[in-house]
């Protein structure tokens, strides 16, 4: 997940500034010009499924928590502010470039 992407053709890096700011489901690399496909569809999936585990953490520690203070409540809603925030900006790592595929037209 760490690894940095790069071009299905001629392999040239790029960095995560350069796959945030992305357009479009085709991009031409900037290096051998030739076009390849981004496959953003598992980028969208930490974010909801953190938030589901982090509500479910929530529901349960505020159930079974017979006092709960006001600072003990905003340390838990910063801990899930960071933790969405996180799985946010590790979301570009999902994403995959592969060839484009040319197809024949009749």
């Amino acid at each position: 997940m760490s690894e940095l992407h790069v071009c299905p053709y001629c392999h040239t890096v790029y960095r995560y500034k350069d796959i945030i700011m992305l357009k479009g489901k085709t991009h031409e690399c900037y290096h051998c010009h030739k076009s390849f496909e981004v496959n953003r569809i598992l980028k969208y999936i930490p974010v909801p499924i953190i938030s589901i585990v982090l509500i479910m953490m929530n529901v349960l520690i505020l159930k079974n928590s017979e006092n709960i203070s006001t600072g003990s409540f905003m340390i838990l809603a910063l801990a899930d502010a960071v933790s969405i925030l996180i799985a946010y900006v590790l979301s570009p790592f999902l994403i995959r470039f592969r060839k484009t595929s040319k197809k024949k037209k009749i």
